[in-house]
């Protein structure tokens, strides 16, 4: 069964894996924005066969974060091809 995801929360991208939703998660939060990682699977069994870090995750913010959200990770995203 999957869990409900609270109603003021919105999608802000989907990752790969649990590796790159933790480095998103502690970024935003780094700036004031709480993100909350839902895992595209069933954690308790798929995290036993393939590993938790194996499995797409989904980056949620508030919807009131949302625009600060994207904006950071945009100026991250410039800044990187900046390097």
């Amino acid at each position: 069964m999957k869990k409900k995801i609270d109603d003021n929360l919105v999608f802000l991208l989907g990752v790969r894996n649990d590796t790159e939703g933790c480095i998103i998660e502690g970024l935003l939060d780094s700036c004031g924005v709480k993100a909350t990682l839902k895992y595209d699977t069933d954690i308790a069994w798929a995290e036993v066969i393939i590993g938790k870090s194996a499995m797409p995750v989904s980056v949620y913010v508030n919807k009131e974060d949302y625009d600060k959200a994207k904006q950071i990770l945009d100026s991250k995203l410039e800044d990187d091809e900046d390097e």
